[in-house]
């Protein structure tokens, strides 16, 4: 069974070097990246609901620890990687 994951980094390289890794595995289904916590909560409160979010803990705005709060409280069956 793949798994949908959403990453969030700031630093574009890391980001996009995750993407590009867990784009090819084959456990993966689909990736979605955001530079910040603020724009996934957005899509969060649109309907968005990622099986798991890989986060930074160091985000600029709203950082790691307090957007774990945030998404447990958007979509609870969501599991979030620090």
């Amino acid at each position: 069974m793949a798994i949908s994951l959403a990453v969030v980094e700031d630093i574009d390289d890391i980001r996009n070097g995750l993407k590009d890794y867990f784009s090819i595995q084959k456990s993966i289904d689909s990736v979605d990246v955001f530079a910040n916590m603020e724009d996934i909560l957005a899509r969060l409160h649109n309907g968005y609901k990622p099986d798991v979010i890989l986060s930074d803990i160091g985000l600029p705005g709203i950082n790691g620890i307090d957007g774990i709060k945030l998404i447990s409280a958007l979509t609870p069956e969501t599991d979030v990687i620090m």
